[in-house]
């Protein structure tokens, strides 16, 4: 079966190499390999953040780890991280001897700044081309030698294309059947050996980036100990967009509003203006279930943006406190994120790092965050004093340890 593999003399993830990939992925469409995308640097500084994430005790419940087919607590992990310059390879032999293991660990932009910059300016140039998916981008991460995915054949959710970093030290193998092509039940009913006769096969080694959109059928084989770093592309049918959007809008915007309809209504709701009026619009901020939703959507849109994009919101680091020993370090909004702000209701909404905080409508504060914004050096204290007397002190640490803890700043 035809095929896509291909080698490009343009810079890795540069807008021309973007360009190449479009077109040989016909839009993102089909199915590609790109050989020997990444560089034995950039593979050696994958591996390398690999090994300081696995050691993060914030990796928590964020893991799968599967031995011999059986999925295990995972707790088995309090064996051991890596030892300082152990190599991933040696890790594996150390713990799981010559047993078969799979480990997935989700949401991993939460976990590493380092893979969530990196990949973020990686993408970069893709999303001048095709725009961001409506609900962002997330990172999961593969290790194992556990031979064939024990979902067999199948097809990721809806929307969700993915792009593999392959890190090795060993290959993969990706087969890959059209959804047009074959009546899926009977290709399951073959014997293995049969089905992957039928299959697109791609041998995926160290340092190839591989893509591969939603709807392909597909299995991997992973024969011997191999990492794959890969980022989802989320975008949502219509219909589970909306439906989250309905639901998200009224836990977020009614869940407060218990008051009993009256009996009368049913006389007086004779049209949409009345209904609107008479039910929707009780307390008069909302025009509209349209109002409603966008107002939701929006605020939804700028946690997005304020995250590079990411889906996941950064864990709270709630060990960071700010001290009189803070009050002349400079600070400084972590780079590539953003705080942005809007104002509904006569408040300050501000959203960062997939975060939400609501303050006082004070204009001082959206004139600190565009100082910030462009770099401007400023202390701890010289934020004290520039938000005095419109914030009080407090107000103002409080609102400072929360963009700490949130990772939406760092101090130096």
């Amino acid at each position: 079966m035809q095929k896509k593999e291909y080698l490009t003399t343009h810079k890795t993830f540069s807008s021309e190499w973007w360009n190449d990939f479009l077109e040989q992925s016909d839009g993102m469409k089909n199915a590609v390999k790109i050989s020997s995308a990444l560089t034995s640097e950039q593979v050696e500084n994958f591996n390398e953040e690999l090994k300081k994430l696995l050691g993060q005790a914030s990796l928590g419940n964020k893991f799968r780890i599967y031995i011999d087919g059986v999925q295990q607590d995972n707790k088995v992990m309090n064996i051991s991280m890596p030892d300082m310059g152990e190599s991933l390879t040696n890790w594996v032999k150390r713990i799981f001897c010559e047993r078969k293991f799979g480990m997935i660990i989700n949401q991993s932009e939460q976990l590493s700044e380092f893979l969530s910059a990196q990949i973020f300016h990686d993408l970069q140039p893709l999303i001048q081309h095709i725009g961001i998916p409506l609900r962002g981008y997330n990172i999961t991460i593969f290790l194992g030698n556990y031979g064939y995915t024990p979902l067999g054949i199948h097809q990721d959710g809806p929307g969700n294309n993915v792009l593999h970093y392959h890190l090795g030290p060993s290959e993969k193998i990706m087969y890959n059947w059209n959804e047009h092509d074959f009546d899926i039940d009977a290709l399951r009913a073959l014997p293995q050996e049969e089905q992957l006769l039928h299959a697109d096969k791609f041998v995926i080694k160290s340092g190839d980036l591989f893509y591969m959109p939603w709807n392909k059928y597909h299995i991997g084989y992973t024969g011997e100990f191999s990492v794959g770093v890969t980022v989802w592309f989320n975008n949502p049918t219509r219909f589970s967009y909306l439906h989250r959007l309905f639901e998200e809008t009224m836990k977020y915007d009614l869940k407060e509003n218990e008051s009993i309809l009256p009996a009368d209504l049913f006389s007086l709701v004779t049209n949409k203006d009345t209904f609107s009026k008479y039910i929707i619009n009780q307390e008069g901020s909302f025009n509209s279930v349209d109002d409603l939703m966008y107002n939701y959507f929006n605020a939804e849109k700028l946690k997005l943006s304020s995250n590079a994009y990411w889906n996941s919101k950064t864990l709270i680091e709630s060990g960071k406190q700010l001290s009189k020993n803070d009050l002349g370090k400079f600070v400084h909004i972590v780079s590539p994120y953003k705080i942005y702000y809007e104002v509904k209701e006569n408040h300050c909404h501000l959203y960062y790092r997939g975060h939400s905080l609501i303050l006082k409508n004070e204009p001082k504060i959206f004139q600190l965050i565009e100082k910030l914004d462009s770099r401007e050096k400023l202390t701890v204290a010289d934020i004290l004093k520039y938000l005095s007397p419109e914030l009080s002190a407090r107000e103002t640490i409080i609102f400072l340890t929360d963009l700490y803890q949130k990772q939406s700043i760092t101090l130096s």
